[in-house]
């Protein structure tokens, strides 16, 4: 059997070299394994299908959590807010959230109801920023907050405030 690298299989896939390596450690990626410190792969090995969706069905009953704390959060209040909720057929296929901060109510939704159009706003540039890049390059957010993780954990407490600031 041949094999490629996990550089290889990132660039043939279009994903990051760091994404290969936990579709590995998974198990996701049949016949992978680790030869020293690095993962092989089968070179007729397909890409896994993306399992990191935020759209569940119904019938598996999965909470959808905001992955950030938000200031005036709605996380306390979702079983009051849902009493609101204007869905009682089910077949709403829009979702506008003006006031997004965490998205408590927004993943709350997303956990019950197959939209085909979610509109998001907030104030905060910075957050709506976040959400976009969540959505449209998570593999290479990812890549950087490990990045920070390895330079963060060997500081010391003085380092480390001195690096969060």
């Amino acid at each position: 059997m041949n094999y490629m690298s996990a550089k290889e299989a990132a660039d043939k896939w279009g994903i990051s070299q760091r994404r290969v390596a936990v579709l590995c450690s998974e198990k996701r990626i049949s016949e992978a394994m680790m030869v020293g410190n690095m993962w092989i792969i089968p070179s007729t090995a397909e890409k896994p299908i993306d399992a990191r969706s935020t759209r569940y069905n119904q019938s598996e009953e999965k909470t959808v959590k905001p992955f950030l704390k938000w200031a005036g959060g709605k996380g306390q209040l979702l079983k009051e807010i849902e009493r609101y909720y204007p869905f009682d057929s089910g077949k709403i296929t829009k979702y506008a959230e003006p006031f997004v901060g965490g998205g408590a109510v927004l993943f709350d939704i997303l956990s019950k109801y197959d939209l085909e159009q979610i509109y998001i706003s907030d104030i905060n540039a910075e957050l709506i920023n976040t959400y976009r890049i969540i959505r449209d390059d998570i593999d290479a957010l990812i890549e950087m907050l490990y990045g920070m993780k390895n330079e963060f954990i060997p500081l010391d407490t003085d380092a480390r405030k001195e690096y969060y600031m």
